[in-house]
């Protein structure tokens, strides 16, 4: 009986044992778990990325938009006091140095989408304050500053001088309006509906090569344009006694022809238009998408021999001074008759510094300056041909006559080599 209950024991023993190796197993398998745990709070502290084009700031709601720049999802992500906020070099900023347009690096929570950092993309690039954007809207190319750019659908478009002229409309409107709880309110529902993101985003098409824009883009693809100061409309009338003559409002250089409107930038210009060598010119102001008429019969017209003189350098985009004022992005102008001081000039390159003699309707100028990295004997060498034009602009489709007196009776050519200052 001893003998039994002894066994007994021992067997109760031996199961002991074997449930506490049990227990023992399963306390291993869920010591998994803080590893598993660890992952998710690095994973939290990581969180999601987002490089893409800011199309909207909410500082009411604390919000912004952002346009993916690989496939152009929208990302409305919220920011607060914990959000770091940086420049492209790392630098503290304020999210009201932030700007529509602008490329960020955005990490933030799914759960919430509440970011807990957003960088201006160290990658990104940026045109800034340019002119001669040009577009072809079937292949999705854009063309500034001689480049080729390809765009999708993340492209963000916006003209910052509509929106400024909205919110000073908006302000003096709101300042003549009855102060009652029952405008404020509404006020209040307009403001921060959906209409307030639309506010100045624009289509391709509105753009002008007139326009100033600042172009930002990602690696090899443009991702937005932001018009910084836009363009206007200048109709002619009573022009019949003009066609075959020249008209220059700025760096806008044309033949007159029969109902032509004429696309300027926004600003103050002096109108100038050249037939047979008598001048006429009228100031004008151009506002941003406004037509105006001008009347080419109130011009008043003096005696004065003028042609075109036309640059074609290397590199592109060179800043031209002609008589001590300086012109970026232009390459044609209306001048009188007589020598000019020219200086052309690019960052890393020997400037072109010379006297051009206008005695034509129409006069070639090639520059080719020499960059800085070279250790030859440089110079810039610079050929300037005379001659009665068939096209006004070198490569245009327009195949009228600049007619003067002069290039008619006779066609001389001249070339002048300069030495690089």
């Amino acid at each position: 009986m001893r003998n039994q209950r002894r066994q007994m024991i021992a067997l109760l023993f031996l199961v002991s044992i074997c449930l506490l190796a049990g227990c023992t197993r399963r306390n291993t398998t869920s010591g998994d778990t803080p590893q598993e745990s660890t992952t998710q709070e690095k994973k939290q502290e990581t969180g999601n990325t987002v490089t893409g084009v800011i199309s909207n700031i909410d500082t009411e709601l604390s919000q912004i938009s952002i346009s993916d720049v690989g496939n152009g999802w929208i990302y409305k992500i919220a920011y607060n006091g914990t959000t770091t906020l940086k420049s492209r070099y790392e630098e503290p900023i304020a999210v009201e140095q932030l700007e529509i347009g602008e490329i960020v690096d955005v990490v933030y929570d799914s759960d919430n989408m509440l970011a807990s950092s957003i960088q201006i993309s160290y990658d990104a690039w940026e045109y800034e304050e340019v002119t001669g954007l040009t577009y072809n809207q079937k292949e999705n190319h854009i063309w500034i500053m001689g480049e080729e750019y390809t765009y999708n659908a993340s492209l963000v478009l916006y003209d910052k001088t509509q929106e400024e002229a909205e919110t000073q409309e908006q302000t003096t409107e709101m300042t003549q309006e009855a102060t009652t709880e029952t405008t404020q309110e509404d006020s209040t529902e307009v403001a921060s509906a959906d209409g307030a993101e639309a506010q100045g985003h624009i289509s391709l098409s509105e753009i002008s090569d007139q326009d100033t824009v600042t172009c930002r883009g990602y690696k090899g693809k443009i991702c937005s344009v932001v018009v910084i100061s836009g363009h206007g409309y200048v109709r002619l009338s009573d022009y019949s006694t003009y066609i075959g003559g020249m008209i220059a409002i700025g760096n806008v250089i044309q033949p007159v022809t029969e109902n032509m409107v004429l696309t300027v930038p926004v600003g103050n210009w002096t109108l100038e238009i050249d037939k047979d060598g008598r001048m006429g010119t009228k100031d004008i102001v151009v506002s941003q998408n406004e037509e105006q008429t001008v009347n080419l019969a109130s011009l008043t017209i003096i005696a004065c021999r003028r042609g075109v003189m036309h640059f074609v350098t290397n590199p592109d985009n060179c800043v031209i001074t002609i008589d001590g004022v300086d012109y970026d992005g232009r390459t044609d102008f209306i001048l009188e008759y007589g020598k000019h001081k020219v200086v052309v000039g690019a960052v890393g390159y020997k400037s072109y510094n010379g006297t051009i003699n206008l005695n034509s309707a129409y006069i070639n100028v090639n520059v080719e300056l020499t960059p800085l990295s070279e250790e030859t004997d440089s110079s810039a060498e610079t050929s300037s041909t005379t001659q009665q034009s068939k096209s006004f602009r070198s490569g245009s489709t327009t195949e009228q006559a600049v007619q003067t007196t002069e290039a008619a009776a006779s066609t001389t050519e001249q070339t002048v080599t300069t030495e690089a200052n």
